[in-house]
């Protein structure tokens, strides 16, 4: 019996000790890209109201010229927007808490948010996490607690210098990835693209929080498709147009339709998401002029 118990409890504090090791003492470098969570929230504090917030995925972060959308609209722009894997959920619940009265919000999610990835992955949602010191454990929920306590052992392959990748320092001082700018494009594997049920629950969640942001914290949100590669766009049609649709049956539509948003495989840089600099030029006209048009309205 004694044997027994001492095995008993060898068995449930060897994995509760590693998993204490992963949270509390083991490191993550600060050249992984997810770091540059906490330079972009530095940004948000440093930069007055009004301003322009871009957030989303890392569409975003490797997707437009911030510079030339503040020298065009005459308004200050951050762009925090960073890795689809951090969840849509606790992208947008962490920025609620730190926004401002009068600020403009472009959320650009990336479509598998909506039917799948909205609350994190287990590579990604952990690290974040660790690298913000575990602050803000109050907004996840139940499946995003799931998402954590099973990646948290991920946590691992951040402890040294990643081998490839993008420093957190590759960022400018405006949010964006312009490391990747000055690369030539990498070959984006041949793939088919499965199209999961739409998360309704989530769907529903996500534009009452849009609502929210607008109602009580006093802000303008516009809510825009990613821009992407057409071969994603045409593999994914249905499940892009079931989105859309959803997100037009709450009373939250696009600003405009997903197809605009749509560019020629040449401008991918390394995924279906990812622009090179003739595609940035491209989305980040796009979204100034769409943007001069809501402003003016």
């Amino acid at each position: 019996m004694k044997r027994f118990l001492l095995r008993l409890l060898a068995f449930t504090l060897v994995p509760i000790g590693i998993y204490a090791y992963f949270i509390f003492l083991l490191p993550v470098h600060e050249e992984v890209y997810i770091q540059a969570y906490k330079q972009k929230c530095q940004l948000l504090k440093d930069t007055p109201t009004p301003r322009i917030i871009l957030t989303g995925g890392s569409n975003l972060a490797f997707g437009v010229d911030s510079k030339r959308i503040a020298d065009s609209l005459q308004i200050p722009v951050i762009n925090v927007a960073l890795h689809a894997g951090i969840g849509l959920k606790f992208i947008i619940d962490d920025l609620s808490n730190r926004i401002q009265n009068g600020d403009i919000i472009v959320v650009a999610p990336e479509y598998n948010h909506f039917d799948g990835n909205a609350y994190g992955e287990g590579l990604t949602l952990p690290v974040l996490l660790k690298a913000a010191n575990w602050e803000n454990l109050q907004l996840l929920n139940l499946k995003q607690w799931r998402v954590v306590l099973t990646g948290i052992p991920e946590l691992r392959h951040y402890a040294k210098t990643p081998k490839i990748g993008h420093k957190s320092t590759y960022f400018n001082d405006l949010g964006d990835e312009v490391h990747h700018l000055n690369e030539p494009n990498a070959e984006i594997p041949a793939a088919t693209y499965p199209q999961p049920p739409i998360d309704e629950e989530f769907c529903h969640y996500f534009v009452e929080k849009l609502r929210m942001l607008e109602v009580e914290k006093g802000c303008t949100v516009i809510l825009t498709p990613p821009a992407c590669r057409e071969t994603f766009y045409n593999g994914y049609k249905g499940n892009i147009e079931k989105i859309s649709n959803q997100l037009s049956t709450l009373g939250r539509p696009f600003n405009v339709a997903p197809y605009e948003h749509v560019t020629p495989d040449s401008c991918a840089y390394d995924t279906d998401y990812h622009l090179n600099k003739q595609g940035v030029d491209i989305f980040t006209s796009k979204l100034i002029a769409e943007l001069k048009a809501h402003i003016n309205k």
